[in-house]
């Protein structure tokens, strides 16, 4: 597995694990993880961005022991419009955003579903890897 650990701000890398703030990307399972780590999970503000599968997830909102837990904001879009997501192209892309309620991972209500455009950006490092990602509604 290629695993690129990022700290952010005041975070940093510890034994392999971030401490505080910092970023996980897991280059074989697509999987993009960035808030605040303790314990090798995230607690507290999150963004979790698996863009594995054929349904693009970004989740964002409040994480406890590595699973989302409170109000989370859900956004979903077909995997073909990645590149473009990440263009970063001023019209942004079609996404379906949900206001879900996890408790302790578990998803116990929608409370609403919209339409949204959103646009995203990947920056990596020297050796390709993601060392970050951001993205807005427009």
């Amino acid at each position: 597995m290629v695993l690129c650990l990022v700290p952010i701000g005041s975070g940093f890398v510890k034994n392999f694990h971030i401490v505080g703030e910092g970023g996980s990307y897991d280059a074989i399972n697509c999987i993009y993880k960035q808030g605040t780590w303790s314990n090798n999970k995230l607690n507290g503000g999150t963004v979790y961005t698996n863009f594995f599968n054929p349904i693009v997830n970004i989740k964002v909102g409040p994480y406890s022991e590595n699973q989302p837990n409170g109000t989370i904001s859900e956004y979903t879009f077909d995997k073909t419009s990645w590149v473009g997501f990440i263009a970063n192209p001023p019209a942004g892309i079609a996404a379906t955003k949900n206001i879900n309620v996890y408790t302790a991972g578990v998803l116990t209500s929608t409370t609403s579903t919209s339409s949204v455009n959103i646009s995203g950006t990947i920056s990596k490092n020297l050796a390709n890897n993601v060392i970050g990602f951001t993205f807005v509604e427009v």
